[in-house]
């Protein structure tokens, strides 16, 4: 599949709102590559310029 490059990708403005009790809300950007099956790949990235990637560094420093 990934040889053959039978995978797509999906531009998005779809805007997700995490809530984490300690840290509070956090919004992020939802990518999209798929192959066309029940399998896709999810990846969230902060959105530029907003509290959300701050918030997302903390995250990052309470989980290591």
């Amino acid at each position: 599949m990934w040889r053959e490059h039978d995978v797509g990708t999906r531009a998005s403005d779809d805007v997700k709102r995490l809530l984490r009790p300690d840290l509070g809300s956090i919004e992020v950007h939802i990518g999209r590559a798929s192959n066309r099956t029940a399998h896709a790949l999810l990846v969230y990235t902060a959105i530029l310029g907003g509290e959300s990637r701050e918030t997302l560094e903390m995250l990052s420093a309470v989980t290591t």
